[in-house]
């Protein structure tokens, strides 16, 4: 997969690579900053729909959920749309949040953080904003240390 995300290392591994903040990941532009070589079967349980993944670090705990602060988060591009219950980079204007996306029974759509007192962000009271999907999470690969 020559100028693949994912770069086939051996045919047990997957390197995956990392880019330094919350964003579009390597084919939204963002620059490499590392990489990681993962087993191809701790990712076969993630359902990736695309051949072009990628990793950023979780800046906070606000998605237990998802993640914790310091875990790999895995991505996928753009070009998602706002299915329910997915988490996604988000952008809104200059900032670049993680939420989840609640669909309700009258078409509107809300971003939540799971479990927290932020409060949700209803796309109709945002008149006039850029929001855009970056990236969908498909899962989170646990940082521990060691000792």
């Amino acid at each position: 997969m020559t100028g693949s995300v994912a770069n086939i290392d051996a045919p047990d591994t997957i390197r995956v690579r990392i880019v330094g903040e919350l964003g579009s990941g390597p084919e939204g532009g963002q620059e490499v900053a590392d990489h990681i070589v993962v087993p191809r079967r701790q990712l076969q349980r993630i359902p990736i729909n695309r051949t072009e993944i990628w990793a950023v670090e979780m800046p906070n705990n606000l998605m237990p959920s998802v993640g914790n602060q310091g875990d790999l988060l895995i991505c996928e591009g753009a070009g998602h749309s706002f299915h329910d219950n997915h988490v996604n980079i988000f952008s809104i204007d200059d900032d670049v949040i993680i939420r989840r996306v609640v669909r309700g029974s009258d078409g509107t759509i809300t971003l939540r953080v799971d479990g927290s007192d932020q409060p949700a962000i209803k796309l109709e009271e945002l008149p006039g904003k850029s929001v855009k999907i970056l990236a969908r999470i498909v899962g989170a690969i646990r940082m521990t240390s060691a000792g």
